[in-house]
């Protein structure tokens, strides 16, 4: 190669090279300019917002009142949303009717496309005491199968086409039976929740595949990590000793004290000592397995009838939901199965105890961030919904509050409740503390449950005590405040 030529590609690649850097700069230059304008035209439109704020100083108006000159338009907007048809009613205001077959049915205005009904039922397992128990339980996880009027297929199809939600959950001793859904869909959704808490089918199949859920489920449930739903189990009901360490105790006492995952098992009684409310709500695996289509159909028969029932429906017309209700809540005219135990109408005895179980927690943390934890639960004789405490009871248990040390978030998920700031931001060993209210129609159960490490379990119960001693000294007005 020649030198000449070599020269003149050298002097192209620097000619390249200097264009580049010229294309660089006067790209820097135009990116300059830009942000000197968009920085003018910001200052431009603050200044220009500042102005206006000073002759509409909408910014400065509190959210509980309406923008200057918009007084018509909230107006209107409030009639709107406090009427169903032609009818005008207040927020809350709902309507109660009872049908003659005893059926009561509650509606409450609601502004929206979407409309949520549901039926209430006196059933659960405190209902139990002459069934096989944990029938209650089979039967909730047999909700919204196929139905004399349409397949499991067909209800779905139904769902998908009023874009509906359905489920089905219960307490001790209430059922619910509730979907969300258009509200040209009400009428069919309505027919759904009426076959399935009065004429499910219980086809051989479905039992079986219910049979196979809570077999998977109470497998799990002794694998989880929060052992609230046992701990709240065994809160209530009388706990059967299978321990061989077992022991009991003649002391009777008003407290309720549940030690999990340390020592043995040392006494049987809980709060409600094998009655009403301290029946299991979650069936053994065995009694599951033995339970029968007759045994499910004697219960539903006898509990599921409209004189136990409540129909429900937010945003949607009084009327209209009473005709729909008498219509598809309709009582079977068939005689009970023989040998159906009447309904059991007896209140729930309070008896106290406590309750202590040795379990190797070891591995149900392994792999997690999750420390080894022991549990505890210490518990009162609460009220029933319908006592005039009520309330009170309520406001206790969101004056308290809680959760655990994994939780996140600010006032709104409870981190200034006393369970935080008095508990769990003073012992950092300690892995939760939360306040329960569990109410039912006759009774009640307040209880705190905490967890710690195993050998901190002692002092943690001693943290808790002072927790809710404390509350004899009452609560400032701040506080409250911020409660309610």
């Amino acid at each position: 190669m020649k030198i000449g030529s070599r020269t003149e590609k050298v002097e192209r690649t620097l000619e390249r090279f200097a264009k580049l850097e010229f294309y660089a700069t006067q790209a820097a230059t135009l990116e300059s300019r830009m942000l000197r304008t968009a920085s003018r035209s910001l200052r431009t439109a603050i200044a220009t917002r500042a102005a206006t704020n000073k002759a509409h100083p909408f910014t400065r108006v509190p959210l509980d009142q309406v923008l200057p000159g918009f007084e018509k338009a909230a107006e209107q907007s409030s009639s709107s949303s406090n009427s169903i048809g032609s009818k005008k009613r207040d927020p809350f205001d709902a309507e109660l009717s009872t049908l003659d077959n005893g059926l009561r049915v509650a509606s409450q205005p609601a502004h929206g496309d979407f409309v949520t009904v549901g039926v209430a039922i006196e059933s659960g397992c405190r209902y139990e005491g002459e069934h096989k128990k944990g029938v209650s339980h089979l039967l909730e996880r047999l909700a919204f199968g196929s139905t004399p009027r349409r397949s499991a297929d067909e209800i779905f199809a139904a769902m998908d086409k009023s874009s509906a939600i359905i489920d089905c959950q219960s307490t001790r001793d209430t059922t619910i039976f509730a979907a969300s859904c258009h509200r040209s869909g009400v009428e069919e959704i309505l027919e759904i929740i009426a076959d399935a808490a009065l004429r499910p089918s219980l086809l051989d199949e479905e039992i079986e595949a219910a049979k196979l859920t809570i077999e998977h489920e109470n497998t799990e449930m002794r694998l989880r990590i929060e052992s609230e739903p046992l701990m709240t189990d065994w809160l209530h009901q009388f706990h059967e000793m299978i321990s061989p360490h077992a022991r009991s105790q003649p002391e009777k006492s008003k407290r309720i004290v549940l030690l999990i995952g340390i020592l043995e098992i040392e006494e049987g009684r809980a709060a409600f000592k094998n009655n009403t409310l301290g029946f299991s709500k979650f069936t053994r695996t065995e009694d599951a397995a033995a339970m029968t289509r007759d045994d499910v159909i004697k219960f539903l028969r006898a509990h599921h009838t409209p004189k136990r029932m409540t129909v429900s429906g937010v945003g949607v017309e009084h009327d209209e939901l009473v005709g729909f209700s008498r219509r598809f809540f309709v009582e079977s005219s068939a005689a009970l199965p023989a040998g159906t135990p009447p309904v059991d109408g007896s209140r729930a005895q309070y008896t106290g105890g406590e309750v202590r179980e040795q379990a190797d927690l070891s591995k149900v943390g392994a792999g997690t961030p999750y420390p080894l934890l022991a549990h505890l639960s210490l518990g009162f004789e609460g009220v029933g919904y319908k006592d005039e405490d009520f309330v009170t009871f309520c406001v206790v248990q969101s004056l308290l509050g809680g959760g655990n040390s994994f939780s996140a978030g600010g006032p709104g998920k409870g981190m200034y409740t006393r369970c935080y700031v008095d508990v769990l931001n003073h012992h950092h060993w300690m892995y939760g503390c939360q306040a329960f209210n569990h109410s039912y129609a006759d009774a009640g159960v307040f209880a705190v449950n905490a967890s710690a490490p195993p050998e901190g379990i002692g002092y943690a119960l001693q943290v808790v005590l002072d927790l809710l001693l404390r509350l004899t000294e009452g609560a400032a007005k701040e506080e409250l405040d911020s409660t309610t």
